[in-house]
């Protein structure tokens, strides 16, 4: 989605995802992964905390960080703690983010939506601008063609051989790796988000 907007408002003459992030893409879109009181964002992109904790999983499996027979119990840690994904989100919780998110986002964006209809999500957020270029440039399918062109290393992206940098996209995935009695449990915990976003 950063790449869409940042493509879409600026026009850069570069593949954004094919340079790295800290140089370039934080030049025209900010992005903040963390509750920052100081920060009101834009747009707040939220995902079914059940898919964030599983891509959370799929991130330390893919860096090597965790082994997959740990599964289980990162699953429920991660539900029992409100979605505390340590460390990757600096403390913050799934839920806190949400929270802050509603109060503080102009505009809150499913992540399920941007994966069936990019296009309309980033003319809901800019208005009558044309994204359709930006869209199709940054669309799952063109990035994965050209992300078999790319030195991994030269852009400092965290991969092995046995992993894509897009490894994952689908939404609902939760339901197709965490046991019934899992899901139940995170259903539970997260159930008023759950209901209001994805009831």
């Amino acid at each position: 989605m950063a790449w869409m907007l940042a493509d879409a408002l600026y026009s850069p003459d570069i593949y954004l995802d094919q340079v790295d992030r800290t140089t370039v893409v934080d030049t025209y879109v900010r992005r903040i992964e963390a509750p920052e009181s100081e920060s009101k964002p834009d747009v707040g992109l939220i995902r079914h905390p059940l898919d964030v904790c599983c891509s959370a999983f799929n991130y330390l499996l893919l860096t090597n960080r965790i082994n997959e027979n740990k599964a289980e119990k990162f699953f429920t840690d991660y539900i029992e703690s409100r979605g505390s994904v340590s460390p990757l989100n600096k403390g913050a919780t799934w839920q806190s983010t949400m929270l802050w998110l509603e109060n503080n986002a102009s505009n809150i964006v499913l992540y399920d939506d941007l994966v069936k209809n990019p296009e309309k999500v980033l003319q809901t957020i800019l208005g009558k601008k044309d994204v359709s270029a930006s869209v199709d440039k940054y669309s799952l399918e063109k990035l994965r063609l050209r992300e078999k062109d790319v030195d991994q290393k030269k852009i400092k992206r965290v991969t092995n051989k046995n992993y894509s940098f897009f490894n994952k996209g689908t939404t609902m995935y939760h339901k197709e790796i965490m046991s019934p009695e899992v899901q139940t449990l995170g259903n539970a915990v997260f159930r008023e988000h759950i209901d209001k976003y994805w009831g």
